[in-house]
């Protein structure tokens, strides 16, 4: 439709009115019916008609075309398309491109005017007036210059993992500054390699997002998308339309889905890259900028196989929850035997296991629990082996009759999951009968072959590791027996006649309780053995690391027994139930004359490897604190 001259006069009128009044106010000035020329098609460079003639006029009267003499009008020329980018930027549409297309013909066809940014005021009388300073996705400086430049962000790092089958995956990210004017930045190429494997066995579709995830362009990665430049196949994400304000940064990041199967030949280290003016952006003058100035090429993707196919659990012992080493006292009756014959215990503490999963969901199935037993005693665990998370039983399954490899018993149906990236810990606890008054030791173990697993899809896990418990005695009665404290060690020297004495003082506060029957406990003169004593079997002496003989020094032991206990033939009974701290003292000197005797030199230290006791089966001794460290001094220089 041919626009007449009178019909073109009325709309300059009101085209210098508009501009008159959001020059002063502000605003944007909304007309009903302003344009009378309704546009059916969408106009590019190349396009010719009437309605390009109308569209001139309307940019003409507005100040954004100024056509050469002697030149028609109605062809769309790169003159019109830099004319309708200035249009697009002063009214707010996105992309200012210079593409007069649906978003700008609705503009025009509702009779919107094209606004001028600015600052406050009154909204004239008559009009609808909206504010449109600093609205997101609007250039808020026409006319002016700017500078686009792009920058690589340190995240994702380099050799960042992906996976096959994974989406929106975060392959590079892009640091983008905007100086002197507002560039809204229009599309982002990115080379994809040097084969088509890259994208027609590795990445399938590609993205251009902002920081909060937002998509703002992407493309399904295929032979009509990639195009071939030289021996690199680039990309372009057009329509990204992003406005970076003046001054100030934005990041986008480029993100990848990958094939659901790739080939283990396939899986290796690929090169992602945006290339010299790899993003272009527009500014406030309608002046196309690029950058960066030089391509990416340090960033690479590693590429993996299923998060599922590379799920692993790896079993080892948790030292702050596994059971120490100790000797315990089955004083129950759970076969009903009678209370005379409170030989049992349950649920034994033995060993407790930490599971660490990676990469995928890893639920355990079936768990074999082996748990082996030695000494003397007649203590069995033909009941129950129990797992524990916490104090949430996890499951349960009875011991077999023991065999060379010890007894073994399958727990079944777990589904115990441990999620992906953590980590759980199990702790193995089994029931104790028929215990007399020799020591009976058990001993749990947990192997990565007894244990059935399956990452989150039903797939198998192999675990890797072992865990092995500290050995637990167990006897019907005997002494409870810790420490009060830590051990303490002295050491003081006394000069006379020229010759000097070292004596070193080692004190052991211990805790004895006597559980299930009395039992007798001997001083050093007792006939049946004092509790302590002086010799290699109780309290052994070490120098400079390892075991010494008590040669080149002269040691004694001494316990002092508590009060209200009566010592009878230098020995002494706790009864049932009895809890006492008693003191044992072990000191060595060492004489020297004209110099240090060099067999004696060294670095002390004392270990108490046992405790000795007489109870309804006869003299016996505990032992399992013999070789650890919480049983042995510091080291001490000696003389």
């Amino acid at each position: 439709m041919q626009i007449t001259s009178t019909q073109n006069k009325v709309l300059a009128g009101l085209l210098a009115l508009a501009m008159v009044l959001t020059l002063v106010a502000g605003f944007t000035v909304s007309f009903a019916n302003a344009q009378t020329t309704s546009f059916a098609r969408n106009l590019t460079v190349g396009s010719r008609g009437t309605d390009v003639v109308a569209l001139q006029t309307m940019l003409v009267n507005a100040g954004h075309l100024v056509m050469p003499a002697g030149v028609a009008m109605g062809y769309f020329g790169p003159l019109t398309r830099a004319a309708v980018a200035k249009w697009q930027l002063s009214a707010g549409i996105s992309p200012a491109a210079g593409y007069f297309g649906p978003i700008s013909r609705a503009y025009v066809n509702n009779g919107t005017v094209p606004p001028v940014v600015g600052g406050g005021g009154t909204c004239p009388a008559g009009y609808t007036c909206t504010p449109v300073g600093g609205v997101p996705g609007v250039i808020t400086t026409p006319g002016a210059e700017g500078t686009l430049t792009v920058t690589k962000l340190g995240e994702p790092a380099s050799g960042t993992t992906v996976r096959e089958g994974e989406s929106m995956k975060s392959v590079l990210g892009l640091k983008i500054d905007a100086k002197n004017s507002d560039i809204q930045i229009q599309r982002v190429k990115v080379q994809v390699g040097t084969t088509t494997t890259y994208y027609t066995k590795v990445f399938k579709k590609i993205y251009i997002t902002d920081a909060s995830g937002n998509v703002l362009a992407s493309s399904d990665l295929n032979s009509d998308t990639v195009t071939k430049d030289g021996s690199n196949y680039f990309v372009t994400l057009a329509g990204v339309n992003k406005v970076v304000k003046k001054g100030t940064a934005e990041n986008l990041y480029v993100k990848v889905d990958l094939h659901s199967s790739i080939n283990t030949t396939d899986r290796w280290a690929r090169t992602l890259v945006v290339p010299a003016n790899g993003v272009r952006g527009i500014d406030g003058a309608g002046i196309d900028q690029y950058s960066p100035a030089s391509a990416f090429s340090d960033q690479t993707v590693s590429i993996a196989g299923s998060i599922v196919d590379s799920a692993s659990l790896t079993i080892t012992r948790d030292e702050p929850t596994t059971a120490p080493a100790a000797e315990l006292i089955a004083n129950e009756d759970r076969d009903g035997e009678g209370s005379s014959a409170a030989d049992d215990k349950d649920k034994v503490s033995l060993l407790s296991v930490k599971l660490a999963a990676q990469d995928d969901n890893v639920k355990i199935t079936d768990w074999w629990v082996r748990v082996d037993m030695t000494g003397t005693g007649t203590a069995t665990t033909s009941v129950n082996a129990y797992l524990y998370d916490g104090t949430t039983l996890v499951g349960s399954a009875a011991l077999s009759a023991s065999t060379p490899s010890g007894r073994w018993a399958k727990i079944s149906d777990l589904s115990y999951v441990v999620p992906a990236g953590t980590t759980k810990v199990l702790t193995v606890k089994a029931d104790v009968r028929n215990s007399n008054g020799s020591s009976a030791v058990f001993t749990a173990y947990a192997s990565s072959t007894g244990i059935t697993a399956e990452n989150s899809q039903g797939g198998t896990v192999s675990p890797s590791g072992s865990a092995t418990g500290n050995s637990v005695s167990v006897r019907n009665v005997g002494p409870e027996i810790t420490l009060a404290g830590t051990p303490t060690f002295t050491k003081t020297t006394e000069t006379s006649s020229g010759i000097s004495t070292s004596t070193a003082t080692v004190t052991y506060n211990l805790k004895v309780k006597a559980v299930n029957g009395d039992i007798i406990l001997g001083t050093t003169g007792s006939t049946t053995g004092a509790m302590v004593n002086n010799d290699v079997t109780h309290l052994h002496l070490f120098r400079n690391g390892s075991a010494a003989a008590q040669a080149g020094v002269s040691t004694s032991t001494s316990i002092t027994v508590p009060s209200g206990l009566t010592v009878t033939s230098n020995s002494f009974t706790l009864t049932k139930d009895t809890e006492v701290t008693i003191p044992v003292t072990m000191t060595f000197k060492s004489k020297t004359n004209a110099g240090v005797d060099a067999s004696t030199l060294g670095l002390y230290s004392v270990q108490l490897q046992a405790v000795s006791w007489v109870g309804p089966a006869g003299v016996a001794s505990t032992t399992f604190m013999n070789g650890l460290s919480a049983w042995r001094t510091p080291e001490i220089s000696f003389p």
